[in-house]
């Protein structure tokens, strides 16, 4: 039934949407203070610029949505951290919060020339408001002395909330109390998927880096591929009505403590239904030690492990923008081969990794050699057909004479028959 009123809630978000009206506005810390923010050559120099500047009643136009795009075009870091209050939103007039397609999250690293929000001891964005959306970014903490930091803290926004695509890095320090989401405060939904989460630390309490615990208990928490690595507690809820499918949750001191709703998910424990338990992590990952969070294209693990559209409809790509394919992979990277096929291991260069040779050049030199055998075929018809070339033009010839001869003789007649 909670499922169920989920899906309406998201399909009258999308009918209302169709006519609700886009404000853009543009963040870039490397544009000139004093923009109005109205186009990338005017950006906010920071989203705590946006917010101040904008704050304002999406209700009372009509239907007005904000759409905030960031980008970093000289690398700098955004270093003020934001709290989204003082607004009026609803269901179809939320605020998006978007990395421009050239400054997005990606499942091969943290990227310093993108655009990052590091608030040093600060928790990164505080949400106060309802209908809140966040796509594409990156977030971390590197300061090790700082308590009670988070990405994203949900203080008081009760309505839909939505995280994705997304990077969130800790100080990786498990003494404090440090989160990627934490909500103590009732929201109707929450839907966080294809985002990697690394290095958060709760050992004082043992919160996870995703950690709910409301007063309602009456919440819709969907956690959907998503990549949860050295943390003191990956997963972690008190209430709610929670969904938690194809996530990578490992060398965590706990995967999990949910205590239903777990299933198709990789980790340590072996928690939940249809669990996934690699023997070897270094035979799944690049470089999760690195960051590296793509899947090895020798990984027999995660790839095809999961199960199809656990969203039902809420996304059907990657935090790459690679459209998953059935069976789906688990967490927030799915594996395509290269066109061409499959891969072919072929030897290891100096750095002791493998080397791949895609099939297609296998299919290239069996194309050459049947086209080779195909043009041996051909000269040997022209031959044959060279030896009877003087016979096929006699009769050619011969063919000629014998219509000229009978047009002659025609043409005679004709002249015969008109002088008498």
């Amino acid at each position: 039934m909670k499922k169920a009123l989920l899906i309406l809630l998201l399909c009258l978000v999308c009918v209302f949407g169709l006519f609700a009206d886009e404000i853009i506005r543009y963040v870039d810390p490397d544009s000139a203070e004093g923009g109005d923010g109205t186009t990338w050559t005017l950006a906010y120099d920071s989203l705590f610029d946006w917010e101040a500047t904008e704050e304002q009643d999406l209700t009372d136009g009509g239907g007005d949505w904000m759409h905030v795009y960031v980008r970093a075009s000289g690398g700098t870091a955004d270093t003020t951290a934001v709290d989204i209050s003082g607004w009026t939103t609803g269901a179809a007039n939320y605020i998006l919060v978007e990395a421009a397609s050239t400054d997005r999250a990606s499942a091969s690293g943290y990227d310093t020339n993108k655009y990052r929000l590091e608030t040093g001891a600060s928790t990164a964005i505080t949400l106060n408001e309802d209908y809140l959306r966040f796509d594409g970014l990156q977030i971390s903490h590197s300061d090790k002395s700082a308590d009670n930091i988070r990405a994203f803290y949900n203080q008081s926004g009760s309505g839909y909330i939505l995280i994705s695509n997304s990077r969130g890095k800790g100080n990786d320090d498990p003494n404090w109390y440090d989160h990627f989401f934490y909500s103590t405060f009732a929201t109707n939904a929450v839907d966080i998927y294809n985002c990697i989460i690394y290095d958060w630390g709760d050992s004082n309490t043992g919160e996870g880096a995703i950690y709910i615990n409301t007063p309602s208990g009456s919440e819709i928490i969907r956690v959907l591929n998503n990549v949860v690595y050295n943390c003191y507690t990956g997963i972690d809820r008190s209430d709610g009505d929670w969904t938690v499918e194809n996530n990578a949750v490992f060398q965590n001191n706990d995967d999990f403590d949910v205590a239903a709703g777990i299933d198709y998910n990789a980790s340590d424990d072996g928690d939940g239904n249809n669990p996934v338990t690699p023997a070897n992590w270094a035979n799944v990952f690049e470089n999760a030690a690195g960051g590296d969070f793509r899947l090895k294209s020798t990984d027999t693990d995660l790839h095809d492990s999961g199960t199809d559209d656990p969203g039902s409809g809420l996304y059907s790509d990657d935090i790459e923008g690679t459209t998953r394919v059935s069976t789906w992979d688990i967490g927030a990277f799915e594996y395509v081969a290269p066109a061409g096929g499959s891969i072919v291991p072929v030897s290891l260069d100096q750095g002791g990794r493998r080397r791949y040779v895609p099939m297609i050049w296998f299919l290239l030199m069996f194309n050459f050699v049947v086209s080779l055998c195909i043009g041996c075929a051909i000269y040997q018809m022209r031959t044959t057909l060279k030896n009877h070339n003087r016979r096929i033009q006699f009769f050619e010839c011969e063919d000629t004479f014998n219509a000229w001869y009978e047009l002659h003789g025609y043409l005679e007649n004709k002249q015969v028959t008109k002088k008498g």
